[in-house]
């Protein structure tokens, strides 16, 4: 199975008998290493490139994969999707599959980090652009009729003042206005509060998302709660309480 084209990268692989991550590891340089992925870059001949291996949790991914709709094919359509509509994401360039395993291949962002990281290196001293642009982009990708799913601080990247979305494998169309992208909304402030953020960085973001969208940080935050709501109770149970509350009644 073979999504776009790599044709240097599948000619490497073609040779491997062993599982792509080890053949990925050996030659690539390694960002993240789990029991279910393996992330990080190469250097091919004419391109810079993330690579990203799904390793199959059970039968059900293995399943799944047989069948065309492996994580991996709908991150890298939902890739495609929102470069037509303008959004920015990582250059998709190929989906293959090699053996038992998935590995995605996007174009390499320049240098930046994601906004997770650089939160943990700079904290509050993060300029206040990086949490407007923050709220712009998700605005933006909702606006476009979008919702992403996972819209958490380490899936949004940010390089040369440019933010991008990343992780799209959860990415799904919706209706302009729906209730179910204030989740995004929810899931971005969970994190802030996780963080310990202040509630500068909050409204910076929510006024940038309402402008976005049209709304005022009103009506957004009063659409938002019950989502939010519902992601502490299950952050809590998973993880004790943390942070500290930013957005309430």
């Amino acid at each position: 199975m073979v999504r776009g084209k790599c044709p240097e990268l599948v000619a490497r692989l073609e040779q491997q008998t062993t599982p792509v991550a080890n053949w990925c590891s050996q030659h690539a340089q390694t960002i993240k290493d789990t029991a279910h992925s393996w992330v990080g870059f190469v250097e091919l001949d004419d391109a810079s490139v993330w690579l990203k291996v799904f390793r199959p949790k059970g039968l059900a991914q293995q399943f799944s994969m047989r069948l065309g709709r492996h994580r991996a094919l709908r991150s890298f359509n939902s890739a495609n999707n929102l470069l037509k509509a303008q959004l920015p994401v990582p250059l998709p360039i190929a989906c293959l599959q090699v053996g038992g395993e998935m590995l995605l291949v996007t174009k390499r962002l320049p240098q930046g980090g994601d906004l997770l990281s650089l939160w943990q290196s700079q904290g509050e001293h993060l300029p206040a652009a990086i949490w407007r642009e923050a709220g712009s982009v998700i605005g933006q990708l909702h606006r476009a009729g979008f919702v992403h799913g996972d819209c958490k601080w380490s899936n949004i990247y940010r390089a040369h003042d440019q933010h991008y979305l990343l992780d799209l494998e959860a990415v799904a169309r919706v209706g302009v206005g729906a209730s179910v992208a204030y989740r995004d909304v929810a899931r971005f402030v969970l994190n802030a509060e996780d963080m310990g953020a202040s509630s500068g960085i909050l409204q910076t973001f929510l006024t940038a998302y309402a402008c976005e969208v049209d709304s005022s940080i009103e009506e957004v935050s009063i659409a938002t709660l019950p989502q939010l709501k519902r992601l502490r109770q299950r952050h809590e149970r998973k993880y004790g309480r943390r942070g500290h509350i930013l957005l309430q009644d």
